[in-house]
């Protein structure tokens, strides 16, 4: 990997970071020694001195450098290439064009690259079952006696192994009902959506805000979208439910039995459908759910798009258009 490439990494890094042993704190020095490798060429030693980690760290103690680059070390992600006076040079023999290189070698962090991007994925479909898993507690839980729900809803509230969550589900899973843990559809669209610069990507990627090519309001209007056609877009979304959707104040009830299992609290709800209208909200609720993997966080995601920022940008009905296009093709 050249230097030109030096940041490349970084991503695929804060993700694996706990499976690799790496505290924030040692990340953040990490890539603080990336910032120092020159902008061109494919250099992976680090001369920077101690002092200017420092700067680049913000002030934190030359102690905590050294611990740093003896933990980066230890794991596998730095070479230490100490000179004999302890500086970090480099230099080169004219006549046989030898070069001594006395510093940080970040060569085995860049030998690891495709490890890291592995472990990394692996990290994100881990968190993606964590997600699901306690979705599916969530379902469950006006099932059970109020004191048990309470601990339950205690227990979720904390950073749970993949392992904890089953721990916790295995009990609950004759409370669940037969619909709950049916498998995504093998049919099920990757759908593409516009972003607000005009880019496309599918929602297999990413959950991208749709453009809307005029300002119209999104109150319910009287063009819009069948409670059937949105469950057929929204088929993850919709086997949550216990009983048949034929209509709307069925689906708005699903949608606010969905809002309550993704965390969305009762004023956001109520603000939302003030400002969309309860199907609109309905509707973003399912594209939520459907896609809930996706959002990093579905309270803050639904506050963005339906009374936030993005408000005005979000179209739920053009994004199941889509998706039933999809489909259908």
């Amino acid at each position: 990997m050249s230097a030109d490439n030096r940041f490349a990494l970084m991503p695929a890094l804060r993700q694996a970071r706990a499976v690799l042993g790496l505290s924030p704190a040692v990340l953040a020095t990490l890539e603080a020694m990336l910032t120092c490798l020159p902008k061109t060429g494919s250099a992976h030693v680090v001369f920077a001195s101690n002092e200017t980690l420092i700067r680049r760290r913000n002030g934190v103690s030359d102690r905590t450098i050294r611990r740093h680059v003896a933990h980066l070390a230890a794991i596998g992600l730095l070479r230490r290439c100490d000179s004999p006076n302890g500086k970090r040079y480099s230099r080169r023999n004219p006549l046989t064009g030898e070069m001594l290189r006395f510093g940080f070698d970040l060569s085995p962090l860049f030998g690891r690259a495709d490890e890291i991007r592995r472990m990394a994925a692996a990290e994100t479909a881990r968190q993606e079952a964590c997600d699901v898993l306690r979705l599916r507690i969530r379902t469950v839980l006006s099932a059970v006696p109020e004191e048990q729900r309470m601990d339950l809803l205690r227990r979720l509230r904390r950073r749970l192994s993949l392992e904890e969550l089953e721990d916790i589900l295995a009990p609950l899973r004759s409370l669940e009902p037969d619909t709950n843990t049916m498998p995504t559809p093998p049919d099920h669209p990757a759908t593409e959506l516009v972003t607000s610069d005009g880019m496309t990507a599918t929602d297999s990627q990413s959950v991208r805000h749709c453009q809307r090519s005029n300002q119209e309001t999104r109150k319910d209007s009287p063009s819009e979208l069948r409670p059937d056609q949105i469950g057929a877009a929204c088929r993850f979304a919709l086997s949550f439910s216990a009983t048949d959707i034929s209509g709307w104040p069925q689906l708005c009830d699903h949608a606010d039995r969905l809002a309550s299992m993704m965390g969305i609290d009762g004023d956001s709800l109520r603000q939302a459908k003030a400002r969309c209208g309860p199907r609109s909200v309905a509707k973003t609720l399912m594209l939520i759910a459907e896609m809930k993997s996706r959002v990093k966080t579905a309270p803050a995601y639904f506050r963005s798009v339906t009374t936030g920022m993005r408000a005005g940008d979000f179209d739920p009905d053009r994004l199941i258009a889509r998706r039933l296009r999809a489909g259908a093709a």
